[in-house]
């Protein structure tokens, strides 16, 4: 080591501790973070699972004849059911439940992201507020929570991708609608 007080430091790169620490997504808890496009993904497939579970109980409760016959009268589908409609409400209300619990410790760990608490999660009650937790991006960098998420994978990437597009495509027909509606 020479006694120039202007020469470069003397330590080597590989020496440094330099290695980014990943935090892995935590599908049934909510410890941790999750970033935006991931948020985006988990819930929107909690919601489409609703969807397929509710329709299966539906059909398994009322059967295909009294389902096909009711979507041209709706009495139909009261009198299929029978006494089986308080069963039926049991049933949605608990997958229902199930759902707001995984969207809640998703909406939790996107919080956690954001630096925030878990209490935040809350706000997303009222309209339009759970944009935020869209738009606002996550530290960069290990928070009280934890290390940053990790990476989108490409499966990630590609299921984002698409529902982005949905979302931008759903808008812009709406929009287009409501230009054509007020022109017409």
């Amino acid at each position: 080591m020479s006694a120039n007080p202007y020469s470069p430091p003397g330590a080597h790169v590989a020496e440094i501790h330099s290695t980014t620490e990943f935090q892995e997504p935590s599908a049934l808890s909510a410890r941790g973070r999750i970033g935006r496009l991931r948020f985006l993904v988990y819930t929107n497939a909690a919601i489409l699972a609703l969807y397929v579970v509710m329709i299966i109980v539906t059909v398994m409760a009322v059967g295909g004849t009294a389902l096909a016959t009711s979507l041209t009268d709706p009495t139909a589908l009261l009198v299929a059911l029978g006494g089986s409609a308080a069963l039926i409400g049991l049933l949605f209300a608990a997958v229902f439940l199930g759902f707001m619990v995984f969207y809640f410790m998703k909406v939790v760990q996107r919080s956690h992201d954001m630096g925030w608490s878990g209490w935040t999660a809350l706000l997303t009650l009222l309209p339009l507020v759970i944009f935020i937790w869209y738009i606002v991006p996550g530290n960069k960098r290990t928070n009280t929570y934890g290390p940053q998420p990790t990476p989108n994978s490409t499966v990630v990437k590609i299921f984002g991708g698409i529902l982005i597009g949905i979302m931008v495509l759903s808008i812009g027909l709406g929009v287009l609608g409501a230009v054509a509606g007020i022109g017409g």
